[in-house]
């Protein structure tokens, strides 16, 4: 499973429309989810015999992950301080 980003700016619209409260703790806790994603297609995804085997396959994968890391770093770039 690969996490587009389109879908996760889709959800931060969605939130700014009906007006939800964001608060400091959400954008630690998104950095986290992002973190764990991340984490989870590192280790369970990229390094699987199949993509090892396959570089088209992890090719695309490696630019998700990538994207995954440039979304945490952005997050965190929007962290209040």
């Amino acid at each position: 499973m690969v996490i587009n980003l389109k879908y996760l700016s889709i959800w931060i619209l969605i939130i700014i429309k009906y007006n939800m409260e964001i608060n400091d703790g959400h954008y630690l806790e998104l950095m986290d989810r992002i973190h764990v994603v991340s984490c989870t297609i590192d280790e369970h995804i990229l390094n699987h015999p199949l993509c090892e085997i396959n570089k088209d396959i992890q090719n695309k994968i490696d630019e998700a992950l990538e994207l995954m890391m440039e979304a945490y770093q952005m997050v965190g770039n929007k962290t209040p301080n």
